[in-house]
Formats: C-alpha cells, sequence, structure tokens
C-alpha cells in the first residue's frame, strides 16, 4: 500500500516537471493560498 503510493508520487513529480514554469507556479500559489486559509 505505502509502496503504491510512493509509485503514485513519483508519476506526479514527473508529470509536474514536464509542464511548463508558469503553471508549476501558478500551481503553487493556488496550493499555499488553500494552506493559509486552514
Amino acid at each position: 500500500m505505502k509502496n503504491q503510493l510512493k509509485i503514485h508520487l513519483y508519476q506526479i513529480i514527473l508529470f509536474v516537471l514536464r509542464m511548463p514554469p508558469e503553471i508549476i507556479i501558478f500551481l503553487w500559489i493556488v496550493v499555499w493560498s488553500m494552506v493559509l486559509r486552514c
């Protein structure tokens, strides 16, 4: 179960690395605003 999560996380990281920097920055801002709201 834990190994499956690691594989999933690895796939997400690879997907993010393929995206353009603008999208990464945008997602980072969205995630941070959600974290700060909690």
